[in-house]
């Protein structure tokens, strides 16, 4: 996260972005299940914070819980999509996000070198982090199993 505020609420108005697109798509794919439990929930909380501006402080765990439910979200996504529509959940998801999705892989896979360079997490977003791409790439027949074996020793 950068240091500046301005350059934080950019990157927490991409991210709210991001979450209500996946939203609105997993809504659109499965009305009757997923769809019932979002259009319960309260996501518009997260405007209500993007609304009171950049000096505002979110309360603890909003942003990480944030970021966990658009990891949640793109694998479900993901898993619906499969490998033949990829692309068009990526346009999709970039179309409302714009780079939002590359600035959060960039920082998940730093994240993770370092993770894994250490051999453990540290924190429960560290961790779930960790387990996300551990199913990411169990879904994977081709994926990397030596990698995925370091994310196993350090979750």
């Amino acid at each position: 996260m950068p240091r500046d505020r301005a350059a934080q609420f950019e990157v927490k108005k991409g991210l709210v972005k991001l979450f209500k697109a996946q939203c609105t798509l997993l809504r659109e794919i499965d009305p009757d299940g997923i769809g019932k439990h979002i259009a319960a929930s309260d996501i518009n909380r997260y405007d209500a914070l993007i609304a009171a501006g950049p000096n505002v402080r979110w309360p603890a765990g909003i942003l990480p819980g944030l970021r966990e439910g658009i990891r949640d979200a793109q694998f479900m996504l993901k898993s619906h999509f499969g490998p033949a529509k990829d692309y068009e959940l990526v346009k999709r998801l970039r179309a409302a996000a714009e780079s939002t999705i590359d600035n959060l892989e960039a920082t998940d896979a730093k994240k993770l070198a370092a993770i894994v360079r250490l051999g453990r997490t540290r924190s429960e977003a560290e961790y779930h982090l960790v387990r996300s791409e551990i199913d990411r790439l169990e879904g994977n027949s081709s994926a990397d199993r030596e990698y995925l074996e370091c994310l196993w020793v350090s979750a």
